[in-house]
């Protein structure tokens, strides 16, 4: 009975054992992620602004950059506006492309953290603008206990707008591809707790939007009623005309590959036949006389009656001498 009390013993020994080691992995584990999630420094932060673009709103795009030394995952809190709808929240990965499968809270009031597993991530919200008769205007300001080595800021400019301005002034304002002008700031540094305002105003007296503008047009379907006549007259379509010399002569060289060798032979004997002289080829009914004047050899033996040859001396049945030979 002692022994076995003894192996009991041993045995939670073991166990209790076994969880502190596991504990402690568990515990320096958390302690080490929540070391790499510490972020408090953003390289650089690009802002995009579209107003007007797909919604009678401003659409931010937020672009981080975290520093390469960076702990991966990464857990950052960037603040919004109170009146911000948040659009979207996403990764980048190295190649560029974009994936919303990130943890994200925006449950505190004016701010959203997020989890990224790459060092790029994507935040995007729409705010509202101020509307007077024809003029828009809005401001986008940016404090935060995040250090930002620079913000860049681009403000596209709304399709039918000309007199968009920018505070601070925009360096200079550049067309791109996609069919806007695009209004550029100076990159600015913001330390951490330090603001960032910049105020846009424009005057826009349409109501669509960039993005209903700049649709393709719709293409209609040409009847043949709206269809202009076939030209009438004599001249040539030179196309068909070529299509057709070419068909020609395909079937020209098709035709003198299959007939040629024959013909040139047919024609060889035929001058064969013209350069031989014409007495050399005597009339039908002189040949014929020819061959009925030759004169046949025809001998029977005087004693047996057997036929003989020309040049035989004795019959080849009797033997007796033959008296011609």
């Amino acid at each position: 009975m002692g022994d076995w009390v003894v192996l009991v013993d041993k045995i939670y020994a073991l166990i209790g054992r076994g969880l502190l080691v596991l504990l402690f992995l568990v515990g320096g584990r958390v302690t080490n992620v929540r070391a790499q999630t510490a972020v408090t420094t953003i390289d650089s932060l690009a802002v995009d602004i579209w107003p007007d673009y797909d919604r009678a709103a401003v659409l931010v795009l937020l672009t981080g950059f975290l520093p390469a030394d960076t702990p991966l995952p990464a857990t950052i809190t960037i603040p919004l506006p109170d009146d911000a709808d948040l659009n979207a929240v996403a990764r980048i990965t190295a190649e560029g492309n974009l994936f919303d499968d990130i943890a994200f809270d925006e449950s505190i009031g004016g701010q959203v953290t997020l989890t990224t597993p790459d060092p790029r991530f994507r935040i995007e919200y729409y705010m509202p603008y101020t509307l007077e008769g024809n003029e828009r205007s809005f401001s986008f300001e940016w404090e935060s206990d995040l250090a930002v080595g620079e913000i860049l800021v681009s403000v596209q400019q709304p399709v039918a707008t000309d007199d968009l301005t920018t505070e601070p002034a925009a360096f200079s304002v550049t067309p791109r591809q996609d069919g806007f002008q695009y209004h550029n700031l100076s990159p600015v540094e913001v330390p951490a707790g330090e603001s960032f305002t910049l105020t846009v105003t424009y005057s826009r007296a349409v109501s669509q939007l960039s993005a209903e503008l700049l649709q393709p047009a719709e293409t209609t379907e040409t009847t043949t009623a709206n269809q202009p006549e076939p030209p009438t007259g004599t001249s040539l379509n030179w196309q068909t005309v070529l299509i057709a010399s070419g068909g020609v002569a395909v079937l020209a060289v098709g035709a003198w590959m299959l007939f040629g060798e024959r013909l040139v032979a047919a024609r060889q004997g035929a001058a064969k036949s013209r350069s031989a002289p014409v007495s050399s080829r005597p009339k039908k009914r002189e040949r014929e006389t020819a061959v009925s004047e030759t004169p046949t050899f025809v001998q029977f033996c005087h004693h047996c009656g057997q036929r003989i040859a020309r040049d035989d001396r004795f019959c080849r049945s009797c033997g007796t001498r033959l008296k011609n030979q």
